[in-house]
């Protein structure tokens, strides 16, 4: 059974796909960063993450080893705190490359957006998907 199940009553969600530190100077947008988000948002109360991550400009992206990364830190600095990753597509990614992050990462949760991951109109591909999951 998963952390997650059943969901905790406070999820943060501190960092998305699509703003940037122009948009606020606090925002997380390394590893690092975004683990000690997780931490203080654990320590207020927080009892799990959704988490986002940003490649080297900045840019949303969607990375199986990087994600196993951040899921590494968030345990580091915050070893009780669940971590949910996304596959959202932020208008970068198809659903073949949200549905090979899913299978090459396994994470303990993930927020899926059904509309994004049929939008190539593969239902047996995205059937296969969350099966495996």
């Amino acid at each position: 059974m998963s952390r997650l199940s059943p969901l905790p009553r406070i999820m943060v969600a501190p960092n998305g796909a699509r703003r940037t530190k122009a948009d606020h100077p606090a925002l997380p947008v390394t590893i690092v960063e975004t683990a000690r988000a997780a931490a203080d948002c654990h320590a207020a109360g927080a009892g799990a993450i959704h988490a986002h991550l940003r490649d080297a400009e900045g840019r949303h992206w969607l990375d199986a080893g990087a994600y196993g990364e951040l899921i590494a830190e968030i345990a580091r600095f915050a070893p009780d705190m669940p971590v949910q990753i996304t596959t959202e597509a932020a208008g970068r990614y198809d659903p073949a490359a949200q549905r090979a992050l899913l299978r090459d990462i396994r994470p303990e949760g993930v927020s899926i957006a059904l509309t994004e991951m049929l939008a190539d109109g593969d239902r047996k591909a995205a059937r296969a998907c969350y099966h495996a999951l």
